[in-house]
């Protein structure tokens, strides 16, 4: 997933030449600088002009701790291979920026002062809590690092200074925004630091601004939860969970059911409820059992609810057909009275 954006900017270079449009995008979208090192496998040699130009532009944008990170020794296109092939302008570079290119090409440049690197020289308990206190203090974690290392610092109890400024990276818009967390991680992190509540609604509400730009949709929409026995495997009905409270919390005009054997109704949530509550709703309301998929077909002719989509999120390991009547047939008669919905099947396992 992170590197769809990189595939992105290699086809537009295939298919687009002339103005700088092509070197402005390189630049914008690059975030880490092994971005470019993608970007460069992924078209090629000879570079077109404007991937050179974008390149050797965007390569402006890092330090040198982040170049030492991603040298790229080993890989297809190593971080001196780009610099060889774009050639870009010591002028125009800092001071600091331009000892660590000379350093690079002349292979003096490492990584010495990485987080794991100080964190493994700590000698003793003290050392390792003064190790941590200083990477949150002086930004050297990283927002995925730093959610999923909030349990060391509960484990070696940082002061509450650092934990203060760490729940304000947490909540971080422009963080979230550029961390390209999937809600998941988000999850797994609220999960770890149960019983240390300001790291818990720090979570908390960094997973809302993370889903903040789930599309409300119009008209009105039954998100339908496979809870069946199958979906405790492999975290899928986690998984599903997130997603269905994701979607939810987006649209005003949206219902929660759950169905194996059953069908049960999401209860006492709201579109105020934080998504990691209505994730637990989720998991706290699954029964497991089979898995009848036209339940969801029943439920909303039964109840005589009109809605303009019907979103499945399950495994897709569903009965064909239970006491003579199938998927299909139940949808048929959900259209038969006056219903046409679009209907989304997303599967969540990839079976």
């Amino acid at each position: 997933l992170r590197s769809v954006t990189t595939m992105l900017l290699g086809e537009l270079a295939k298919n687009y030449y002339g103005n700088s449009t092509m070197k402005d995008t390189i630049i914008a979208a690059t975030e880490r600088v092994d971005d470019l090192t993608e970007l460069v496998t992924y078209c090629g040699t000879p570079l077109p002009k404007q991937v050179k130009r974008g390149v050797r532009n965007a390569l402006l944008k890092f330090n040198r701790y982040q170049l030492a990170k991603y040298r790229g020794e080993g890989k297809a296109v190593s971080l001196v291979d780009l610099f060889n092939l774009t050639h870009p302008k010591p002028q125009h570079a800092n001071d600091e920026q331009r000892q660590a290119w000379d350093d690079l090409i002349n292979g003096r440049l490492v990584s010495f002062d990485t987080w794991e690197t100080e964190v493994s020289n700590a000698k003793d308990e003290a050392a390792r809590k003064l190790a941590w206190e200083t990477l949150v203090m002086e930004d050297k974690l990283g927002y995925m690092a730093l959610i999923r290392n909030l349990n060391n610092l509960v484990k070696y109890d940082v002061s509450s200074p650092v934990k203060k400024y760490a729940c304000k990276l947490l909540t971080s818009p422009e963080l979230i925004k550029t961390s390209k967390q999937l809600p998941f991680r988000f999850y797994t992190a609220y999960g770890k630091v149960q019983g240390v509540r300001r790291f818990a609604d720090a979570i908390s509400e960094a997973m809302d601004i993370a889903v903040s730009n789930t599309p409300e949709l119009p008209g009105k929409t039954l998100i339908a939860i496979d809870s069946s026995g199958s979906m405790t495997s492999n975290d899928c009905l986690k998984k599903a969970a997130i997603f269905g409270a994701t979607l939810f919390k987006a649209n005003q005009n949206a219902e929660v059911i759950l169905y194996d054997t059953n069908v049960y109704k999401l209860g006492s949530v709201s579109g105020r409820t934080p998504v990691v509550d209505l994730v637990k709703s989720v998991l706290l309301q699954s029964r497991g059992g089979g898995t009848d998929t036209s339940l969801v077909f029943k439920y909303s002719l039964n109840e005589k609810k009109k809605f303009d989509r019907i979103i499945i999120i399950s495994d897709t390991e569903s009965w064909r057909e239970r006491y003579g009547s199938s998927v299909q047939s139940c949808y048929n008669g959900y259209k038969a009275a006056g219903n046409d919905p679009y209907i989304y099947a997303i599967d969540i396992a990839g079976y």
